[in-house]
């Protein structure tokens, strides 16, 4: 699957989270996936960590963050 990275967000120098989008088998889908840069060539490479879901779930997938927001923001 080939994916599209949207957005980055940066753990620190040698790890970021990667927001993708790509199609396999003519289904869409998200994909939240931990990156790391190797030592080697300093080239970002995917780790097993992370999910893909198919953007169907895109909604409640958000609604489950809106939700985590409003659970941390009370135990702040």
């Amino acid at each position: 699957m080939e994916k599209q990275v949207v957005y980055k967000i940066t753990k620190n120098e040698d790890e970021a989270i990667h927001i993708s989008t790509g199609v396999f088998k003519d289904k869409s889908y998200a994909d939240f996936r931990i990156f790391f840069r190797t030592k080697e060539d300093g080239e970002w490479r995917p780790t097993k960590k992370g999910i893909t879901f198919e953007v169907s779930h895109l909604a409640e997938f958000l609604k489950g963050v809106q939700e985590l927001e409003k659970a941390v923001s009370q135990n702040a």
